[in-house]
């Protein structure tokens, strides 16, 4: 047998082996975590579920995209409008929507290329995300609103709030959940965020095949790594369903699109009271990049989730609903700067 031949084989072996590892030790974390759960998800238990009477509405952009909207609770309430992450759809603030619904007018949009919205012209980008949201309240006349921002969520909304005349006229407060003030793909973006825009740019495809999410157990793994301690499987399911339903011509850009974000700026010059929620078992958007919000947006309060993960707003339900419920109807006293530890029990 040929040298080449015989380290060819060898490599393969290698290769098959890895693989085999990688595939059984994610199916026995998704074993594991199916065995702890305490809902069941085949019995449709713990639903992420928009409310079947909830309102959808249609917002046409400048550019041509088309927006799709849900909105809960009574017209004439305080306005909260909710702004999901990546490669999720307005389903993942179902909770929310249900809980605030019956004191506060919700809203919860799905950003373009995302769930039942569409592409414009324009494609992809934050600068793009935060023209639509500019456009989605201005078609609903939203004012003294509170926005609440999770991930790419509240990176775009970063970017919305450097239009300051705009954000006065519309904005009472804000909320950053998960989220990152830059960083995203290296310290400040740098080159490596500019490399990758490139080259998904030039290669045809490489962007969707990026995007893809693997299937499987394996598939349930990649979501899981949202999650923070010991989540329920039927949180790491649904959100599996969400983001496996996400077209990979639109995750691609999207995701790309985040990689060069900075808007330290934007933030220190915020004259708004702001929220920050960030889980100390955030993977994607660690705590640290929580902490530096806070300390860049003058009188922040920053609230520190206990083993909790980048999905906060179904993984601590109760503990975010209650702190996001006590900032909206608390009057602002001037900066505080304060962190709060929660023990992340909820």
């Amino acid at each position: 047998m040929k040298r080449a031949t015989r380290w060819g084989i060898i490599g393969v072996g290698v290769v098959g082996t890895a693989v085999g590892a990688v595939l059984g030790a994610a199916r026995v974390i998704a074993r594991a975590d199916r065995r702890r759960s305490t809902s069941d998800f085949e019995a449709g238990e713990d639903r992420l579920e928009i409310p079947p009477d909830a309102r959808h509405h249609t917002v046409l952009t400048p550019d041509g995209a088309r927006i799709h909207v849900v909105e809960y609770g009574p017209q004439d309430a305080r306005p909260i409008l909710l702004l999901h992450g990546v490669t999720l759809t307005s389903r993942i603030w179902a909770h929310q929507l249900a809980d605030f619904g019956d004191k506060y007018r919700v809203l919860a949009l799905d950003w373009r290329g995302h769930g039942a919205s569409t592409v414009g012209r324009d494609g992809f980008g934050l600068e793009v995300l935060a023209s639509d949201l500019r456009a989605v309240i201005t078609h609903f006349g939203l004012t003294d609103s509170v926005l609440v921002g999770h991930s790419m969520g509240g990176m775009a909304l970063m970017r919305f709030c450097a239009d300051s005349e705009f954000l006065r006229d519309h904005v009472a407060k804000v909320v950053f959940t998960s989220t990152a003030a830059s960083g995203v793909g290296g310290h400040g973006g740098g080159r490596f965020a500019h490399l990758a825009s490139a080259l998904a740019k030039r290669s045809s495809g490489v962007a969707e095949r990026f995007a893809a999410p693997p299937s499987g157990d394996l598939g349930y793994v990649y979501n899981r790594f949202s999650f923070g301690v010991a989540p329920d499987a039927s949180w790491v399911e649904q959100v599996r369903e969400i983001t496996d339903a996400m077209v990979p011509s639109a995750a691609g850009p999207s995701i790309l699109a985040l990689l060069d974000h900075d808007e330290r700026k934007a933030l220190q010059q915020l004259d708004l009271p702001v929220l920050v929620f960030v889980g100390t078992n955030d993977r994607l958007t660690p705590e640290g990049q929580g902490r530096d919000i806070a300390d860049l947006a003058p009188g922040a309060q920053l609230v520190v989730f206990e083993g909790g993960g980048h999905m906060l707003m179904i993984e601590r339900r109760e503990r975010f609903n209650t702190e996001l419920a006590t900032f909206i109807d608390a009057s602002f006293v001037g900066p505080s700067n304060v962190a709060t530890s929660l023990d992340g029990t909820n």
